[in-house]
């Protein structure tokens, strides 16, 4: 029986007469895959669960590539841009409750820091995710 947290999954109508891609596309489509599951794999281990992995790289995404500022430790610097417990029920499908579960979680584990309602990404968060994500971006180091 579904409960209020259950999602259900409705999968594509299979078509088995769509062309299997060319040798190159599939070796590279495999490394890709071996590679995000090294990723997730790592995130199980470092993170704990997917779930708040994915809350983390939803932080991380908001709170990287931005313009860095010094935090109120002056040795810390900072991502500028931050995020919202809302912002990222809204974009990742996950319940706002289920995020705000997590969010201090990650707050508790210090991969994140708050600033009133606004999140971002930690000096141990960077470290956290950084050998995944390097990972990802240098498939020659597989």
């Amino acid at each position: 029986m579904p409960t209020a947290h259950s999602r259900t999954l409705s999968a594509p109508a299979e078509d088995y007469s769509a062309p299997l891609p060319a040798p190159a596309e599939a070796e590279r489509a495999g490394g890709l895959v071996k590679r995000l599951v090294s990723l997730l794999t790592g995130a199980k281990r470092e993170v704990g669960e997917l779930e708040r992995f994915l809350v983390l790289m939803a932080i991380a995404a908001r709170s990287l590539g931005v313009p860095m500022v010094r935090g109120e430790n002056p040795a810390e610097i900072m991502p500028a841009a931050r995020t919202n417990v809302l912002s990222i029920a809204e974009s990742t499908g996950i319940p706002r409750e289920t995020v705000r579960r997590k969010v201090r979680e990650l707050l508790e584990m210090k991969l994140i820091f708050r600033s009133g309602q606004l999140l971002g990404l930690s000096g141990a968060g960077w470290r956290t995710i950084a050998p995944g994500l390097h990972r990802m971006a240098c498939p020659a180091e597989d």
